[in-house]
C-alpha cells in the first residue's frame, strides 16, 4: 500500500511538471510576447535625411509606397520615407493619405533602399528588399501600391 501512494504521488508530480512544460512550450508568456512586440520601439531621433542640392543626376523614378507596419498602415505627417542608393539620400516621400507616399527619386545606377522613421516607434524601419533605380520606371500606382516588407534596421 506504501508503494502504491509513492507510486500515485510521483505520478501527480510528473504530470504536473509535463504539463507546466507544455503550456510554457506553446502558449506565449505575458513578457515574451510583450518583448516581442516592444522590440520594434526605439529611442531613435527624428533623422536629419536630406536629398542633396547640388546633384549630378539626370535620371529620376517615382515610386508609389504603401509603409505598413505590424500590419497597421502609418500616415503620421511627421513620419520620415526616404530612398537611399548607397549611403547617399537620393528622394524623400510625400506623404499622399493613409500610409501612402509619393516618393521621387533622383540617382543612378544601383540598388535603392527604402528606410522610414516612425514618430509613433522613434525607430528606422528599412525594407527588406531594395530594388534596382531604373530612369523614368514608374513602381507602383495609388491603386496598386509597391509595398514592401520593412524589418527593424540596425542602428
Amino acid at each position: 500500500m506504501k508503494n502504491s501512494k509513492w507510486f500515485i504521488c510521483m505520478l501527480c508530480v510528473a504530470l504536473c511538471a509535463l504539463t507546466a512544460c507544455k503550456d510554457k512550450g506553446n502558449e506565449p508568456s505575458s513578457s515574451t510576447s510583450q518583448s516581442q512586440q516592444s522590440s520594434i520601439y526605439g529611442n531613435v531621433s527624428k533623422p536629419a535625411w536630406e536629398v542633396p542640392s547640388t546633384h549630378d543626376y539626370t535620371s529620376s523614378m517615382t515610386p508609389v509606397i504603401k509603409v505598413v507596419i505590424v500590419d497597421e498602415q502609418l500616415s503620421n505627417a511627421d513620419d520620415l520615407l526616404a530612398a537611399f542608393i548607397g549611403d547617399q539620400c537620393c528622394g524623400i516621400g510625400e506623404l499622399i493619405q493613409n500610409g501612402l507616399y509619393n516618393l521621387y527619386i533622383s540617382g543612378s545606377e544601383g540598388n535603392v533602399t527604402l528606410r522610414y522613421w516612425s514618430s509613433k516607434y522613434t525607430n528606422i524601419f528599412e525594407a527588406k528588399d531594395d530594388f534596382p533605380f531604373v530612369n523614368n520606371d514608374p513602381k507602383g500606382t495609388p491603386d496598386k501600391p509597391y509595398v514592401p516588407t520593412f524589418k527593424v534596421a540596425n542602428n
